[in-house]
């Protein structure tokens, strides 16, 4: 992921509106091949200005969900247990980026949707990121949810007035 990447104009003038960016990546098996790209993408974010926090999710065989603190630089995905993801302060939005393969079995029982949930209702903004391109997401989880574009109408509005528009075709 390089300085030039075609998002990151939009994601700049969106910082203002955020009170911070987290950082989530699955920590399935199946995500072994896309550590690197995690650890460009946690290096992209910080250099582009984000109050970014790092975590990890895994679920075990037992489907127990665990939350993992990661370290904010250096070559590890490993970190320490914690229960909780900091809640927004003083009524700013949180920005969630998750960045999963979408393949682990638990995607598909719905067994990590009251996670996700819950951190809708606790204020963050929550943004999936798929590791494969879109014609390949068929063959993962997210064949099962509605796609979609998010747009602002206008350039300052809060994330909450953004227009929601379905992707047209198949996913």
């Amino acid at each position: 992921m390089s300085g030039d990447y075609q998002g990151s104009k939009a994601f700049k003038d969106l910082l203002p509106q955020l009170g911070s960016v987290i950082l989530v990546v699955d920590d399935s098996p199946t995500m072994l091949p896309f550590v690197k790209q995690s650890l460009e993408l946690r290096d992209w974010l910080k250099q582009s200005g984000a109050v970014l926090s790092v975590y990890s999710l895994s679920a075990s065989e037992n489907s127990e969900v665990q939350l993992n603190r990661l370290p904010d630089s250096g070559p590890s995905l490993l970190g320490e247990a914690c229960n909780e993801l900091p809640a927004p302060e003083d009524g700013s939005q949180s920005l969630i980026l998750f960045f999963s393969d979408f393949i682990r079995p638990n995607w598909r029982d719905g067994h990590y949707n009251p996670i996700l949930r819950k951190w809708v209702d606790e204020g963050h903004f929550l943004t999936l990121i798929p590791t494969f391109p879109q014609g390949y997401w068929r063959r993962t989880a997210l064949s099962s949810w509605e796609a979609v574009y998010l747009y602002p109408k206008n350039p300052d509005d809060p994330l909450s007035d953004w227009q929601v528009n379905p992707v047209e075709g198949d996913v």
